[in-house]
């Protein structure tokens, strides 16, 4: 969507745009979200809506329901894309109180089939493709405590102590599906939120306030993928495609030892390999390499080398799956990564 592009976008005559925002992420497609009313089977549903367009403005998603109803309206939609299909929706509505009327505010993160399956401070990835986050009655986040690539841990009150457990097991080759366990360990009423970022479904289980009994459950999810949107990388100024295009690499970090990070300039040397800059193209900072070693054990390989002392970090992304991995470099480290075990 090149500065100054526009598409006319059909939307369902049931639905009526309010407020809205929209974004683009690096396939082309848009998520577009909205405070408005749809007709639903019991009437008029009021709250924010989304649906994603591609390039053309055609909807690959129905539009799906983001908030609750709620008699005050929900103001100042934005829509910010931090990935590969992966995005973050915020909004606010007024407090209405008699002596100090306020504002309550909200985001909501969202992956889209295909993207990616992305861990931070109150989300887990586990199997490389299920993000899981968790929150108890008081609305706050649980701090996620990485564990195994099965298992994961979120904490509420103190870091030290577990909470909740969750552990997700490939079963696909007796079952047919992913098998789920949960253990509860806090008395307050909680809930898990787990989105299968390769399909778009979603779980979320309650546990009820003081009961501390976990979940077990052996066909949690499917093995077989939704129908996927196709995505083409796109090479730009910042973006290397690699292997037929199946990998979008890019890298970002700080030019000096201090400062702002930003992205590098990229520049294509092959199929396999290409080169990132900060000042100058005739400068490189580091070079990267993937190698098809699927005949040897089945994986994809990346590696990395530094030209420069500058910190980065490359940022790997397989779009045929939405698996995303990133690779830090620290200040002067000129040693080269190799990963055989990368996709």
């Amino acid at each position: 969507w090149p500065v100054g592009s526009s598409v006319a976008a059909t939307f369902p005559p049931e639905d009526q745009l309010g407020w809205f925002d929209l974004a683009a992420d690096e396939t082309g497609g848009v998520l577009v979200a909205w405070w408005g009313n749809q007709d639903g089977a019991a009437g008029p549903v009021q709250g924010i809506f989304t649906t994603y367009l591609d390039g053309g403005g055609e909807a690959l998603t129905r539009s799906a329901q983001l908030s609750g109803s709620h008699d005050q309206a929900q103001l100042g939609v934005q829509v910010a894309s931090d990935g590969l299909r992966a995005y973050a929706v915020t909004w606010y509505s007024p407090i209405v109180q008699p002596v100090y009327p306020g504002y309550r505010y909200f985001v909501r993160r969202l992956n889209l089939p295909g993207g990616p399956c992305a861990a931070d401070a109150s989300h887990l990835c586990l199997q490389d493709r299920f993000e899981v986050e968790a929150r108890s009655a008081s609305r706050a986040e649980g701090r996620a405590v990485p564990f195994a690539p099965s298992t994961g841990f979120f904490a509420f009150t103190d870091a030290a102590g577990w909470d909740l457990g969750v552990k997700i097991l490939d079963t696909r080759a007796s079952t047919a599906h992913f098998s789920l366990f949960e253990a509860n360990l806090c008395e307050p009423e909680t809930w898990v939120r787990i989105t299968d970022t390769r399909t778009g479904a979603v779980r979320i289980d309650r546990f009820e306030a003081n009961r501390l009994c976990g979940v077990r459950d052996g066909v949690a999810f499917d093995a077989e993928l939704a129908p996927k949107v196709s995505v083409a990388c796109r090479r730009g100024p910042a973006t290397l495609c690699l292997l037929d295009g199946r990998f979008l690499v890019r890298l970002h970090g700080r030019p000096g030892s201090t400062g702002p990070q930003r992205l590098a300039g990229a520049v294509a040397g092959t199929d396999r390999s290409g080169v990132f800059w900060f000042s100058s193209a005739d400068n490189p900072v580091a070079v990267v390499q993937m190698v098809d070693g699927r005949a040897i054990n089945g994986k994809v390989w990346v590696l990395v080398g530094s030209l420069a002392p500058q910190p980065f970090t490359l940022t790997v992304t397989d779009l045929a799956t939405g698996v995303r991995k990133a690779y830090p470099h620290a200040w002067g480290d000129v040693c080269s990564r190799m990963d055989k075990e990368a996709f």
